[in-house]
């Protein structure tokens, strides 16, 4: 029985280098990873039936529990209601994205497939970002405004935009600071350490003379103008009101972010999993 061989030749010359996918490569299939697992998940409809429970059901209970004649009562309150319970819900959810990864090893397993560090880091936020849009800001303020109308409070449809629009960026200044604290630290522990302290540190903030201009506790009420004395109200409150100003607060929390991020990166791309 006789064996025949051929004789293959190659061309080198032909070859052509290929391309690696970049900074980005493996971002579509991590986001489509990441959106599922949120879709088939509990946590984040317990999340906002939590919020519901917590933000609007107490100060529903606020509207309905003052006397005859007092408005005003949920356009303060409920600005405050949700300002501690976005950082809550960031020291509870959402500092375990990259830290859980890591203590359980499926960070180091998934960056061992052709995806890079910065798409990883990446489709975390965007995942992270609209499900804290949803739960934490669509969902509970569009109930919080038919509240309003429906309890008689003076509430303006276009503030009310706007009113979300600089709440949501005090959500990504918890959301980009649980982020930035995952990629430096290894454990929880050190994580929720000061993520408690600086949310502490806002309540502590809350009674010191801030001037409006810079006031960054915009839910905060005190923080805006008001003639009221006995019903102090926040930058929020004024412009669910329609009352419009200037306020740099939105924009330091803003600035912020961008920096948290910034290290969150840069952090995550030299770490060792």
């Amino acid at each position: 029985m006789s064996s025949k061989s051929e004789k293959i030749t190659i061309n080198y010359d032909k070859l052509q280098p290929v391309k690696a996918g970049g900074r980005f490569q493996g971002l579509g299939n991590l986001m489509k990873t990441e959106i599922s697992r949120w879709r088939h998940s509990l946590s984040w409809w317990i999340q906002i039936a939590a919020v519901l429970l917590f933000s609007n059901g107490i100060t529903l209970m606020a509207m309905l529990g003052s006397s005859e004649g007092e408005v005003g009562i949920g356009l303060m309150m409920y600005p405050l209601m949700g300002g501690f319970y976005v950082a809550l819900s960031a020291m509870t959810m959402i500092q375990g994205a990259i830290v859980k990864e890591k203590i359980e090893g499926t960070a180091a397993w998934v960056l061992s497939k052709p995806v890079s560090r910065v798409a990883f880091m990446t489709s975390k936020f965007i995942t992270n970002c609209i499900s804290m849009t949803i739960a934490l800001v669509l969902v509970p303020w569009i109930v919080a405004y038919l509240m309003f109308a429906g309890m008689g409070e003076s509430v303006d449809l276009l503030g009310t935009f706007f009113a979300m629009g600089i709440f949501w960026t005090y959500c990504m200044f918890w959301l980009t600071m649980a982020l930035m604290l995952g990629s430096i630290f290894k454990s929880r522990r050190p994580v929720m350490t000061i993520m408690f302290t600086v949310f502490f540190l806002f309540i502590a903030a809350g009674s010191m003379n801030i001037p409006q201009e810079i006031n960054f506790l915009f839910w905060w009420p005190g923080s805006g103008i008001t003639d009221d004395p006995l019903y102090p109200q926040s930058i929020i409150s004024n412009v669910l009101q329609g009352n419009y100003y200037v306020n740099w607060g939105p924009l330091i929390l803003g600035g912020c972010s961008v920096l948290f991020m910034a290290i969150a990166f840069l952090r995550f791309s030299k770490v060792e999993l």
